[in-house]
């Protein structure tokens, strides 16, 4: 887990990374100190879309369908701070178990993206 623990002012959260793992179920854990951050954990609702190379998780907002395709998709987070990420979207990504995958807390929003080891 990476931290920077410094805000400043063109970031006004400190940057929270790490890279997990994606389980057979399509699930991935969201580590602890993002949870923190963010202020969610279990059953919490998150909205999932697709942006550009990866995937982004907002908190979702109460009144708002949970299919509605403005959005995306919601999900909630079991008690083990994991979220189902659904099929389509790690279809489009190619993203297939135990597939590395990389959680970044930054400007309020969490981003999912594959990890690509490039051979050196």
């Amino acid at each position: 887990m990476q931290k920077n623990n410094k805000a400043t002012k063109t970031n006004p959260q400190p940057l929270l990374a790490g890279i997990m793992r994606l389980d057979t179920l399509g699930r991935v854990v969201i580590p602890k100190p993002i949870c923190k951050m963010y202020g969610i954990g279990y059953k919490s609702i998150l909205n999932i879309t697709m942006e550009g190379d990866g995937m982004t998780l907002e908190k979702h907002t109460k009144g708002v369908s949970r299919y509605d395709k403005r959005i995306g998709l919601a999900r909630a987070l079991d008690s083990l701070d994991r979220i189902t990420l659904p099929k389509e979207m790690r279809d489009e990504f190619d993203l297939d178990a135990p597939q590395e995958v990389y959680v970044v807390f930054d400007n309020n929003e969490i981003v999912i993206k594959k990890l690509s080891r490039t051979s050196e």
